[in-house]
C-alpha cells in the first residue's frame, strides 16, 4: 500500500536527499533575493496541520526551516536587468494573467507525502485550475515541465540520507483527518533570500483574481513597483 500511496521517487531510491546549511555562494552569486509566484497558503488549519506534520517527523529535518504555508507556481530566478528575471517578464505573466482572467477558487489540503529531498502536505485540485494559471507564469528552464509538476506543501527538508522503506510507513502512519479547503482569491509574488536553505518568505504583491490587480504590499511600493510596472 505505501508504494501506491506515495511519490514514485520515494519508492524507487533507497535513501532521502540530505541537506545542510550554508552561503550557496555558486549558486546565487552575490545575488541577495530569489522571486517566485506562489499561492499563500498561511491560514490557520493548513499551519496547523504542517505543524503536526513537522511533530511526526521530529529527528528526519533540517533544523531552522521556517517558510510559510505555500504552494510554489512557479519559479521568476534572480530579478534585475542582466539575470533570470526582468520587469518585461512580469509584464508578460500580468498580460497572460488578465487574458485567462481565473476566477477565484478551492482547492484541497491532504495528507503527508515525500519526496526525496523533501516532505510535503498533497495539494488537490479537482477544478484543475492551477494548470491554466500556472501556464501564464512558468517559464524554463526554472520551472517543471506541466507532466512533472505536483503541487504541495512543502513541510521541511530532510537534514539527512534516511531510509526511504521505513520513512514510508513513518509517512502513512501521519493522522491527517479529512482534506481541508483552501480558498485561493490572489496569487502572490514572493521572495525569499537566497542565502538561506529555509529562510521566511516575503510578499511583495498580490494578484488579485476578482479584479487582475497587482496590488503592491506598502513596504515594497516605493521600493520595487515604479520599476517593475
Amino acid at each position: 500500500m505505501a508504494a501506491r500511496l506515495l511519490q514514485p521517487e520515494l519508492q524507487a531510491a533507497s535513501h532521502t536527499l540530505a541537506h545542510e546549511h550554508g552561503d550557496f555562494t555558486d549558486w546565487h552569486r552575490g545575488r541577495p533575493w530569489f522571486w517566485l509566484w506562489a499561492i499563500d497558503a498561511d491560514e490557520a488549519d493548513v499551519a496547523a496541520r504542517m505543524a503536526a506534520a513537522c511533530r511526526h517527523l521530529e529527528g528526519t529535518l533540517l533544523p531552522g526551516y521556517c517558510r510559510e504555508p505555500h504552494i510554489t507556481l512557479s519559479l521568476c530566478g534572480f530579478p534585475g536587468g542582466d539575470g533570470d528575471y526582468a520587469p518585461v517578464r512580469l509584464s508578460t505573466q500580468l498580460r497572460a494573467l488578465r487574458r485567462l482572467a481565473p476566477t477565484p477558487f478551492v482547492l484541497q489540503i491532504g495528507a503527508l507525502d515525500s519526496f526525496l529531498s523533501a516532505p510535503f502536505l498533497q495539494v488537490h485540485d479537482a477544478g484543475r485550475q492551477l494548470a491554466a494559471v500556472r501556464g501564464c507564469l512558468v517559464g524554463y528552464p526554472l520551472d517543471h515541465p506541466p507532466e512533472d509538476y505536483v503541487p504541495h506543501i512543502t513541510v521541511g527538508l530532510y537534514g539527512g540520507r534516511w531510509p526511504t522503506g521505513s520513512l514510508a510507513e513513518r509517512l502513512l502512519e501521519f493522522p491527517a483527518g479529512g482534506r481541508l479547503n483552501l480558498p485561493v482569491e490572489r496569487l502572490s509574488l514572493m521572495r525569499y533570500a537566497s542565502a538561506d536553505i529555509g529562510g521566511q518568505l516575503e510578499t511583495m504583491a498580490d494578484y488579485r483574481l476578482a479584479s487582475g490587480e497587482l496590488i503592491w504590499r506598502p513596504a515594497f511600493k516605493a521600493q520595487l513597483a515604479p520599476r517593475w510596472l
